[in-house]
């Protein structure tokens, strides 16, 4: 008697990865976005390509995609080089002379830019500067890729490399686990991101390991880059909020009975959404640890005339505990501590 080997899903009435996959891919034709062949397919190793997706994954990181390509556009209309070459020939001067046009055009006008945005902008602006110091295409190749020409040979050692990069080196700041993935994914790698869209996904189907849904993948032919592209833009566009994922997906795919596990109090996303609905400010949680936290604990929003410290202090800080957290302006900066919340709200616009 032949013994079926083939790869089930861990629920029955769960779609298998090929019909994801494919569904995904339909819903971007249908809706007419951007076309991700380019992001998946292979490309070769040049600094250019490699700054030009490091770039991004430093500046999207807490951002959604919308948001952080209204910033880019911002900022190059600011002064920031669209060129690395000319980037990394910048001095201090020049930079700090950028951030101040640049906080001067922010919807929240300040003297200049500050915490985690203004270390984005140093974060791209050290990477040009690092790409730089290498004299040829073939040096910066053998020090990152080991000598790799083309993207479609990546593999977990290049994400290794880059770690002991920034390790060893104190270069690629911001980029941390996740985008080293994302980055080398985008240059042609056939990698899976362990982002909250895929461990979101991964507790829904079966509540499996990252690795063993690459496992899934390769063995049912489909390459890991692929489906975590299609995927990540289809969350991120429909779904908006990790935690909502498994409520989401069993409803467009209508019996998908993938466990509910209730582990107490909220998840970051809960709260940043909880916060947002209460009181139409937008932050961002830094430590995105699976720990739960207590849930926000008003019903009503802070008086508009206290300033951004007294509310973070007041109202974050004792659910958060040691958390970092920013508030994020509509344009995408970091407002002063001063600022007064109905000037922080105001600037979402309706």
């Amino acid at each position: 008697m032949k013994t079926d080997h083939r790869v089930r899903s861990p629920f029955e009435g769960l779609p298998t990865l090929s019909q994801l996959l494919e569904f995904f891919e339909a819903e971007e034709d249908r809706r007419g976005f951007r076309n991700l062949e380019e992001a998946i397919s292979s490309k070769r190793l040049t600094r250019d390509a490699f700054y030009e997706q490091a770039a991004w994954a430093i500046l999207v990181s807490g951002f959604k995609w919308e948001v952080a390509q209204r910033v880019a556009s911002k900022a190059n209309a600011c002064g920031f080089p669209s060129d690395w070459k000319v980037l990394g020939e910048w001095e201090d001067d020049d930079f700090d002379g950028w951030c101040r046009v640049m906080a001067a055009q922010l919807d929240t006008p300040q003297q200049d830019l500050a915490g985690k945005f203004r270390d984005k902008w140093w974060a791209i602006w050290d990477l040009a500067w690092y790409l730089l110091k290498f004299d040829t295409e073939a040096d910066f190749r053998r020090h990152f890729f080991g000598g790799k020409t083309q993207g479609r040979e990546l593999t977990d050692a290049d994400v290794r490399r880059l770690r002991n990069i920034k390790q060893r080196e104190g270069r690629l700041y911001m980029i941390g686990e996740a985008n080293r993935y994302f980055v080398l994914r985008n240059l042609g790698g056939d990698f899976l991101k362990p982002d909250v869209w895929i461990e979101a996904f991964c507790r829904w189907y079966g509540d499996i390991k990252v690795s063993e849904l690459a496992r899934q993948l390769k063995d049912q032919g489909i390459r890991c880059g692929r489906f975590d592209a299609y995927c990540w833009s289809y969350c991120e566009r429909e779904v908006d909020q990790a935690d909502r994922l498994e409520a989401h997906f069993n409803e467009v795919f209508d019996g998908g009975k993938a466990a509910h596990i209730d582990h107490g109090g909220d998840s970051v996303s809960t709260f940043e959404d909880t916060v947002w609905r209460t009181e139409k400010l937008r932050i961002v949680v830094r430590d995105r640890r699976s720990r739960r936290i207590e849930g926000y604990a008003y019903e009503r929003a802070a008086n508009q005339d206290w300033t951004l410290s007294k509310f973070i202090g007041k109202r974050l800080q004792p659910a958060l505990g040691d958390r970092e957290v920013t508030v994020v302006a509509g344009d995408g900066g970091v407002p002063n501590g001063r600022a007064l919340l109905r000037t922080v709200r105001a600037s979402y616009g309706n």
